[in-house]
């Protein structure tokens, strides 16, 4: 199943879960749910086809139970689900990140942002090629951030992949909706946007390379010329 891409950048296409999984997962809601039924282990997960540059698969947390360590992992794979890989062989061809409740954006006190460790979480990956190698990227609840995995040498294929693991109890896929833009870049565009429209922000603070950029790429998406109050803007 290829994702559709409409002129404007948006991606209107689902990623489900991939039929192949590990042993203690069940899958619900036609795929859309992954439910780890016993233990804190064997709850590997796919997306159900290889991901495009910039698409970003979303997991929300669902469920999470007491007395166990450890939380979700999520991360990038070349090992291609359809061939039924043995669970134990991810990790010399995966990219895994530990999601915690103790990562720096998160640490503080005076924040009223959800841990990402908590039930309601949002959870995406997704990988970029602009630096020449490719280079993931996780976010938690809105933060992007680059883990250090070291050089990824590879032109393969890249699939989600999810690890319900320790206190993470159930995971649901998360589709961005037709109006949802697939890259971070255009997220915070139309944040920006809004602002500035609203008289909350302006763009007189922003370095001029990146003003002049937003600027012209408002101006070039509009098409309506009342739609921007460029002296809310500036």
């Amino acid at each position: 199943m290829e994702p559709s891409t409409s002129q404007d950048g948006f991606l209107g296409t689902p990623v489900l879960f991939h039929p192949f999984h590990g042993e203690n997962i069940e899958l619900l809601e036609h795929r859309r749910r992954a439910l780890r039924r016993v233990s804190f282990e064997k709850g590997v997960v796919f997306s159900e086809r290889a991901l495009l540059e910039g698409e970003c698969f979303f997991v929300s947390i669902e469920g999470v139970e007491g007395g166990w360590s450890g939380h979700l992992r999520i991360g990038l794979t070349t090992i291609d689900p359809d061939t039924r890989p043995s669970i134990r062989n991810l990790d010399s061809n995966s990219w895994l990140f530990s999601v915690s409740p103790f990562i720096v954006p998160f640490q503080n006190p005076l924040t009223t942002r959800s841990l990402p460790t908590e039930k309601g979480s949002l959870i995406g990956v997704y990988f970029e090629k602009s630096v020449g190698t490719p280079r993931i990227h996780v976010v938690l609840n809105g933060f992007d951030i680059c883990p250090n995995f070291g050089p990824i040498h590879s032109d393969q294929p890249f699939f989600a992949v999810v690890d319900v693991f320790g206190s993470t109890k159930e995971v649901r896929v998360v589709h961005p909706g037709p109006r949802v833009p697939a890259r971070l870049y255009t997220l915070c565009s139309d944040r920006l946007r809004c602002l500035c429209n609203e008289r909350k922000c302006s763009l007189s603070g922003l370095p001029a390379p990146l003003r002049t950029q937003l600027e012209q790429e408002w101006s070039r998406d509009s098409r309506d010329a009342s739609y921007y109050d460029w002296e809310g803007v500036r």
